[in-house]
């Protein structure tokens, strides 16, 4: 099982170590189930919730360390917590994060239904 399913509720920091948030939920693919996406509360008394790729992000010590800037994450598209993305919609996170490879992959698929989603919310892949 992927690790990344065990990050929820670890504190979040960026590429220099500043505190972005806490990890409330991981987004998986809607067709193989691997983890894609952190869904981090970004404010500490009000409630603002981006995605952040999991793509090279490091976790130790109840810490994960994601390779953006503050800046990046806090200019990401605003989210409500657990709801599913559409195609359209993960593609707009995955041009803002430069993610070609996961562009590539988005772009072959029908625009029908969601192609990420709470990881619980999955049924064939159900995790933790």
């Amino acid at each position: 099982m992927d690790e990344t399913f065990d990050w929820v509720g670890a504190r979040v920091d960026d590429v220099y170590g500043g505190r972005l948030g806490k990890v409330e939920a991981v987004y998986a693919d809607v067709q193989d189930g691997s983890a894609q996406w952190l869904l981090v509360n970004t404010r500490r008394f009000e409630t603002r919730h981006v995605l952040i790729p999991v793509t090279d992000a490091v976790q130790g010590g109840g810490h994960v360390w994601v390779p953006y800037e503050r800046d990046v994450v806090k200019s990401a598209p605003e989210i409500t917590a657990a709801t599913p993305l559409s195609r359209r919609r993960e593609l707009a996170l995955c041009e803002h994060y430069r993610l070609d490879a996961r562009i590539q992959a988005l772009q072959a698929r029908s625009d029908r239904g969601a192609s990420a989603a709470p990881a619980g919310a999955i049924p064939d892949f159900a995790h933790g």
